[in-house]
Formats: structure tokens, C-alpha cells, sequence
């Protein structure tokens, strides 16, 4: 992205100051909601208005905010997508992108639920995962460690977090307070509308946020 291109995403952006990534198609009014779409939809680098601000942009290319900008980022199911020192240099952009105060709330497959279900032999809970996830019948994916690995090497995910590893990266990234939540615990006053609560996610979901 050229430093026209930028400019004109800043300009576009003006007075919202709350992030949204990996958004899909949920937007909310209040937010940039950023995601990755087809060209048909929306042009690289456009922002257009619908039901909030509407960004397509790679952040991991083309990060359009300035340092001491955001008020809140919030990313759901994004950072397992990548290495551990590409998780990293993502969280530094964070902070570096947020205010002093700004919150960073990252949610992410549980590591911990996972290993503690595979260890319990809980079948419910891997025949319910693969209900959700794993239903086509082409699959042959069928025993509770194939339902495991299908989530954690599958949806090209790159790395597995638990809430003390994510803690850990956050701390890295150098965010001063970090804290295990709850589904729609949050300092963020209008996470409802941001943060799904369909059992798909929050069976295996792990809520964490940090504050710069």
C-alpha cells in the first residue's frame, strides 16, 4: 500500500478510533471493521460505510493506523493463525497502534480446554465439536484425536494458545496489565456486538484482554 493509500484510509477513518479484524460480514456500527474480501464486495485498500466503517486490508501487510491512535482492538480466532514471532510482531502493532488505556481483547481456540477434554475422554464434547466443524461426510476424521489435530493444524492455524502463553506474548509485546475474561467480560463497553456468542466458539474459546 502507497502512502496515498494510507493517507486516504486515515482520512476515511477519522473519529473511530476502535477496531474490529477478522470481522466477516458482522459489522458493527461504531467500529472499523476489517476483513478480507472479494474484490466484487469491496476494493483493496476502500472504505466504504455499512453498518460501521467497512476496511478491506491485510493488517499483516498494510497496517493503516498510526501509533497512539485506537481505543480498543478487538480479534477473534485471528492470532492462532500465525507463528509465534508472527503473533509477536502482530501484538507489538497493537500496542503500538493503541493509546495509554486502549485494550487489546484477543480470543482464540483454548489450548487447555482441548488437552483437559482429550485427557477426560470427554466424547461429548469432541462428538459436538465435530458436529460443528467436522460434519462432511467425505471426511474420515472420526476419533477424538483426529477431531484435535483437525482443529489444531486445520483453518490454517500456525500456533495453539492457552490463556498463560497468550498472557505471555501480550507481555512481550509490552502490555502492562493482562487478564483471563469471560464471554462479554470486558472493560469494551459494547462487546455483544462484537463478540459472538454461538456454542460453536465459545466451547473451545479462551478470552483474554490487555491494556497498554
Amino acid at each position: 500500500m502507497d502512502a496515498a493509500a494510507r493517507t486516504r484510509i486515515v482520512e476515511s477513518i477519522a473519529g473511530c478510533s476502535r477496531l474490529h479484524i477478522g470481522c466477516g460480514f458482522n459489522f458493527v456500527p461504531g467500529w472499523i471493521n476489517v476483513g478480507l474480501f472479494e474484490e466484487d464486495f469491496l476494493a483493496y485498500g476502500a472504505v466504504t460505510e455499512n453498518n460501521g466503517l467497512v476496511l478491506h486490508v491485510d493488517i499483516t501487510k498494510d497496517f493503516p493506523f498510526q501509533d497512539d491512535a485506537l481505543t480498543a482492538i478487538y480479534a477473534s480466532h485471528f492470532i492462532e493463525h500465525f507463528s509465534f514471532e508472527e503473533g509477536l510482531s502482530l501484538a507489538r502493532t497493537f500496542h503500538a497502534s493503541l493509546k495509554q488505556g486502549g485494550i487489546a481483547r484477543l480470543t482464540f481456540p483454548d489450548l487447555e480446554i482441548w488437552v483437559r477434554k482429550y485427557f477426560e475422554n470427554d466424547g461429548q464434547f469432541f462428538e459436538k465439536y465435530k458436529g460443528f466443524f467436522v460434519n462432511s461426510p467425505r471426511t474420515k476424521i472420526r476419533t477424538k484425536g483426529e477431531v484435535f489435530m483437525s482443529q489444531l493444524h486445520g483453518w490454517g492455524h500456525k500456533w495453539g494458545y492457552d490463556y498463560e502463553s497468550a498472557a505471555h506474548l501480550l507481555t512481550l509485546a509490552g502490555f502492562s496489565q493482562v487478564e483471563r475474561k469471560t464471554l462479554h467480560q470486558s472493560a469494551i463497553p459494547d462487546i455483544k456486538r462484537v463478540e459472538s456468542n454461538w456454542e460453536g466458539r465459545t466451547m473451545e474459546t479462551c478470552y483474554v484482554e490487555a491494556v497498554k
